[in-house]
């Protein structure tokens, strides 16, 4: 990002993170880029990497650049969206796709709503910190009710990662003879799961798999509708 952008995203941007994250000053005064955000045990946010993965969603909710902007064609708008990640910052992902996107957010039914303001709020906009919460409020509920696109994180607070939550997804959608949830995965760190991502396809469990930077709306939509298309 260039430093332009940085002087200009940092100050609106630490409010985001504050709230919520530890920050680890310099580790060494000699090397100030080894400064460092930390989230829950074993995440960590560095300035370096995360900022290059995340300067579409943040330019994109704070309104610095129009190169944000994307369209979602009227057939997905009707579809609610979730997205499952424990991260604040890569949870505001959720929030550009549904208030600036167009995508409906999936929304918690009223007998499993959280008890905590600050996540209810998150889920208002589709978000889900954890994949048993995810299933937790789709088929916890005295009716089952998927969301019709779910994108989740791989690594994510809870014991149930990504990979094994999409197939329990899918199990319990196929298992009630209903049409398959469109089923997606991205990670910051997808090196130890390409085996499994690469299965998940084949089985026709997930119709894609992403490095976080490499992730952006158009990506997606653009796989939605080509697999949209493929069912009809």
């Amino acid at each position: 990002m260039g430093d332009d952008v940085s002087k200009e995203l940092l100050p609106k941007l630490q409010p985001l993170y504050t709230d919520g994250y530890r920050v680890l000053e310099t580790l060494d005064p000699n090397k100030p880029e080894e400064r460092c955000l930390y989230s829950e045990p074993g995440h960590v946010l560095g300035f370096a990497i995360d900022f290059d993965m995340l300067k579409w969603p943040l330019t994109a909710a704070l309104g610095l650049s129009e190169d944000a902007e994307f369209h979602v064609p009227e057939r997905l708008r009707e579809l609610t969206f979730m997205l499952v990640e424990d991260s604040i910052i890569h949870g505001k992902v959720g929030y550009v796709l549904t208030d600036k996107g167009g995508f409906t957010a999936y929304k918690t039914q009223e007998d499993v709503t959280s008890r905590d303001a600050r996540e209810q709020e998150r889920e208002n906009h589709g978000v889900y910190s954890s994949a048993e919460r995810a299933l937790e409020v789709m088929y916890g509920g005295a009716t089952p009710k998927p969301a019709d696109i779910i994108l989740s994180d791989i690594e994510l607070l809870g014991a149930m990662k990504g990979t094994k939550f999409v197939r329990e997804v899918y199990n319990k959608e196929k298992a009630a003879g209903r049409k398959p949830v469109i089923l997606m995965l991205y990670s910051s760190n997808p090196g130890p799961y390409l085996d499994e991502i690469e299965r998940l396809k084949q089985e026709g469990i997930i119709i894609g798999g992403w490095h976080k930077k490499d992730f952006t709306p158009k990506v997606l939509i653009e796989t939605v509708e080509k697999a949209m298309s493929e069912k009809d």
